[in-house]
């Protein structure tokens, strides 16, 4: 079986991170129109002014993605530098501050996501999946929060995912000398206001009550949340924790937990079924060798399967969950019951190769590897019945060249575009109204109906999908599709934030020009006002801006930039409220439990949802990846997964 991994090797690309919702998904700033500059302008004259209390001395976060890659995958478009470039050109921020541009985290050239130590996508050791940097379960080389912030020669940004790097798993991220321990809260704010005591004369007595009072009340604008002290703990209290050693006594001390079982770029990490929660485990930088199901309450092993090569569809549905794996060189296809782990059905299918699969009602899909050549690749639909439904093959798909790109090959590897190959470098699987499915490869999109095999294809960055339409950011402007893929509308000079892949949300509209958020009415693709101004992140995997990210849920939805995020009103695009971190650093994406959302990076952060208020502060011990499943939420890792108890 040829992983995520094999196929970046053989193209001599060094994968980004999957895992993790990668910022590498949209139309990159100065791909904008005079048009847009125009409009942008009008925009910017109706923001609103939402500055900080306080001018933070460090650089805007990095985003957890891994991700500032601003869409270069067509010939042609530029990425703007936040580095170095002419003070006159930059837009005016509202909310957080105009920093400059970041190193790029990686150099020239991004890390093998399974090369080397296990990376993004697990907290662990060993070489594996990580997506984005390691950011999806992919490895090497520094990390984003371990290169000099601005303003401050030598510093680090912690990083966002609270391992010690005692432990060190051989995560990316933790790499030696790479790591600090974060500032203490609040004191980029602490310094601004001893200045100004300073200057006004004012005892130091009146500037500890000042600073409390800073932190404690005017972190945030918009609707201005007054918390309380937020209750905070040293580390979320672990309800479990099982390491692959204790799903599987007698697994050598090299066996990790596979991030994420369906080959996919980015997406659940593990199945989170009702009875029983499932993962693979992988020997460092081999393929996946067994599934195993274990007990949710408890993280005990329920059973095992020794499957060579196993992919699943990261869900279960109607009690089982589907599975290939690879006999020799002959694919076998699997029903198995989620929580007892008995084998319902075991066939051998008529697949040559499987790179990435969902599970649907109708049955597996199948996606093949790029065989003989992009643009041809097979995909096909297993049923639970042991039969072929359908195969097409996309280079048969108008459209279908789309899915195809040689973007992380010779962008961000070190090879010349003329010598690197077009792949399926990123697929990622959406759901749609209608059983429909949406399979995502920047810079295109197929559309897929399970039942039928009807599949057709197009151009689409940054997908975001609504249920009965979902929505893309091309060089046209924004464009909403109906399920058949007809263009309802074009929204010219305005692009989406890039939709988190951890999360389901909402399309979220900004102009590249000025980084202007503004509301529309998504039926009709009618701007009705700004929103608010965000300061963009620059650094990441390739010089330039990364675009905004968003994330949450579509009742509760933030927008994240270099230095602070906002909360969209349930329903419209209006300001909530406006939180912005106290030590300037890494904001990354957010994840809603019961009426809870949690800012998940280097501390766990609870806020109230509706108001802002921030309620803890705490870390995580294991793990890089959280999941919510159900009420519950779990971590996981390349060395252990885990049951997190919220405050």
């Amino acid at each position: 079986m040829h992983t995520v991994a094999d196929r970046a090797r053989e193209q001599n690309s060094q994968p980004v991170p999957a895992r993790s919702a990668t910022a590498l998904d949209g139309a990159g700033p100065g791909a904008m129109g005079s048009s847009a500059r125009d409009s942008g302008a009008a925009l910017s004259a109706q923001a609103p002014t939402l500055w900080g209390t306080c001018p933070s001395t460090e650089g805007g976060g990095i985003d957890k993605r891994g991700g500032s890659v601003s869409e270069t995958n067509e010939p042609g478009r530029e990425t703007s530098s936040g580095a170095g470039s002419d003070s006159a050109a930059q837009p005016d921020y509202g909310v957080g501050e105009n920093y400059g541009g970041a190193p790029s985290p990686y150099g020239a050239s991004a890390p093998d996501p399974f090369a080397g130590a296990a990376s993004d996508r697990s907290g662990g050791s060993g070489a594996a999946p990580s997506g984005d940097a390691s950011s999806d379960p992919f490895g090497g080389g520094p990390a984003p929060w371990d290169q000099p912030t601005a303003g401050r020669p030598g510093g680090a940004n912690p990083s966002p995912y609270g391992i010690d790097p005692a432990a060190a798993y051989g995560s990316p991220y933790l790499q030696a000398g790479g790591y600090a321990p974060p500032s203490a809260r609040g004191a980029g704010r602490t310094g601004c206001l001893v200045a100004a005591v300073i200057v006004g004369a004012v005892t130091v007595l009146i500037v500890g009550l000042i600073v409390v009072f800073v932190v404690a009340v005017g972190r945030t604008s918009g609707s201005v949340p007054t918390p309380g002290p937020p209750a905070t703990t040293d580390h979320l209290t672990e309800t479990w924790l099982a390491t692959p050693q204790d799903l599987s006594p007698g697994v050598s001390a090299d066996t990790q937990l596979g991030i994420g079982v369906d080959g996919a770029f980015t997406g659940p990490s593990f199945i989170g079924g009702e009875n029983a929660w499932i993962v693979t485990l992988e020997d460092a930088g081999s393929a996946p060798f067994a599934v195993v199901g274990l007990d949710p309450a408890t993280g005990a092993p329920l059973w095992q399967h020794d499957l060579p090569g196993v992919l699943c569809g990261d869900a279960e549905l109607d009690g089982v969950i589907m599975c290939v794996s690879r006999d020799g060189g002959a694919w076998q296809g699997h029903v198995i019951d989620a929580a007892t782990g008995q084998v319902r059905l075991s066939w051998a299918t008529d697949l040559t190769s499987a790179a990435t699969v969902h599970h649907t009602a109708a049955g597996l899909i199948v996606v093949g590897d790029n065989e003989p050549q992009a643009p041809h690749a097979r995909i096909s639909l297993l049923t639970r019945e042991g039969a072929t439904a359908w195969s097409v093959d996309l280079a048969d798909i108008p459209g279908g060249e789309a899915l195809f790109s040689d973007f992380l090959a010779s962008d961000l590897g070190n090879s010349d575009s003329d010598d690197a190959e077009s792949t399926l470098e990123r697929p990622r699987w959406r759901q749609l109204d209608g059983g429909l499915i949406m399979l995502w490869s920047t810079p295109g999109a197929a559309i897929i109906d399970p039942a039928t095999g009807t599949v057709f294809a197009h151009e689409c960055r940054r997908a975001t999908v609504a249920g009965s339409a979902y929505y893309c950011a091309t060089d046209a402007g924004i464009t909403r599709h109906d399920l058949d893929g007809k263009v309802v509308w074009t929204l010219p000079g305005l692009t989406l934030t890039h939709a988190s892949d951890i999360s389901p949300g909402r399309p979220v509209a900004y102009d590249e020009s000025n980084y202007a958020i503004v509301g529309v009415d998504w039926d009709t693709g009618t701007v009705t006002h700004t929103v608010a101004t965000l300061a963009p992140s620059s650094g990441g995997f390739a010089p330039g801006v990364s675009p905004l990210s968003s994330s949450g849920s579509p009742e509760y939805l933030v927008v994240a930039g270099g230095a602070s995020m906002i909360a969209l009103t349930p329903d419209s695009d209006t300001l909530a409220w406006t939180w912005e971190p106290e030590d300037g650093g890494y904001i990354g994406d957010v994840y809603v439990v019961g009426d809870l959302l949690v800012l998940d990076g280097f501390e766990q952060v609870g806020f109230d949802p509706v108001t802002g208020d921030e309620l803890w502060t705490q870390r995580v011990d294991t793990g890089i990846y959280r999941q919510v499943v159900g009420d519950r939420v779990a971590t996981i890792g390349f060395e252990g997964i885990a049951l997190l108890e919220l405050p």
